[in-house]
């Protein structure tokens, strides 16, 4: 019997050939991943990323498909996150063509059903940076992401920016030494209900690599990361925590 307050599974439903990461709730049965599965036409290159959907209810997964949004071959689609109302989509798109690795977070509207095609988030760019990993707040009043572009405390750090009734995003700001190190800060999500910040960082004392820390309050005032601990951390990296409510 277990002693402690999770256990760690392995769902060998959503997983496949390739890597399989990054799941957002869409609504209470659907949820949306990224994978380098092979795709269609893609079959013979498993290292493009796309962003799929998968029925899920009560641990057991149905059918995975990819999604809709458009989803060009020289493009690879990361992380996605909806707004509270679910008619706008944030995502991180790159080029793995060039020579350096540069993503920016864009956004997609629903129009008629479908997801349009997602343009850059203006606000959001930094030349030569990275921005990536967005996050909704539940309320739907800021955006959480992690960056390393100028300006931070060193790699890669979390930030935020809020964004107004008309859905226009705000200018960034760090979320601080509180949470950020001079190592790397990653795949922010929070959880309402509970008021807990969730995160990935290889800059505090854990059990190897990025392990996920949780933090307690509203945005303006969290409390002193923690380390979850075992079996949630292990000795790999932690990466890309979800959760419901």
């Amino acid at each position: 019997k277990s002693i402690h307050a999770y256990i760690v599974q392995k769902n060998s439903g959503l997983n496949a050939e390739g890597g399989s990461y990054a799941p957002v709730w869409m609504d209470e049965k659907t949820l949306w991943f990224t994978s380098t599965r092979p795709q269609g036409a893609e079959s013979n290159n498993n290292n493009n990323n796309r962003i799929y959907q998968a029925d899920y209810s009560s641990g057991t997964t149905g059918a995975i498909s990819i999604t809709n949004i458009p989803q060009p071959s020289e493009l690879q689609q990361g992380v996605v996150s909806p707004s509270p109302f679910g008619n706008t989509l944030y995502l991180t798109r790159w080029d793995k063509t060039k020579v350096k690795r540069t993503a920016p977070i864009f956004v997609s509207k629903k129009v008629n059903g479908n997801w349009a095609e997602p343009t850059i988030v203006t606000a959001l760019e930094a030349a030569g940076s990275n921005t990536q990993q967005p996050f909704v707040m539940p309320d739907g009043k800021n955006i959480l992401f992690s960056s390393d572009r100028a300006g931070g405390l060193g790699g890669f750090d979390l930030w935020m920016s809020p964004i107004d009734e008309m859905g226009n995003v705000g200018a960034p700001v760090n979320m601080g030494a509180g949470i950020n190190t001079s190592f790397d800060e990653q795949a922010p999500s929070y959880h309402a209900a509970s008021k807990t910040l969730v995160f990935s960082t290889n800059g505090r004392v854990g059990m190897g690599g990025y392990d996920f820390f949780y933090c307690k309050g509203p945005l303006e005032n969290f409390s002193e990361p923690k380390n979850f601990g075992y079996p949630v951390n292990s000795p790999k990296d932690e990466l890309f925590f979800t959760s419901k409510g």
